[in-house]
């Protein structure tokens, strides 16, 4: 039987960072249990990759609230870790409203 001070289960990007972060404090072993044949195979295999700054959702929305700040934090956390990325921009234009024939 298998024996974990530790017990994460999901190999996708979040439980493979607390089972590092838990295998770095010292504090007992860490086991990860994953369904799949390999890690990352679910959600995180999905990742866009984006780093959403919330253009396209309602001002007033607590989903633009969310998507600016948290634009504005990873930013800042991948300057403070060193962590490398590309800004690469994003364009933009208004929808035209089709007009209504009389």
């Amino acid at each position: 039987m298998l024996e974990a001070h530790y017990c994460i289960i999901g190999a996708g990007v979040v439980g493979l960072a607390i089972a590092e972060k838990l295998s770095h404090s010292g504090n007992g072993d860490v086991l990860v249990i994953e369904r799949h044949d390999a890690f990352g195979r679910e959600t995180s295999s999905r990742n866009s990759e984006v780093i959403h700054a919330g253009l396209y959702y309602k001002k007033e929305t607590l989903r633009t609230q969310v998507s600016v700040t948290g634009n504005r934090l990873l930013y800042a956390l991948c300057e403070m870790q060193g962590i490398p990325y590309k800004k690469t921009g994003n364009s933009s234009s208004p929808r035209m409203r089709k007009r209504s024939t009389p």
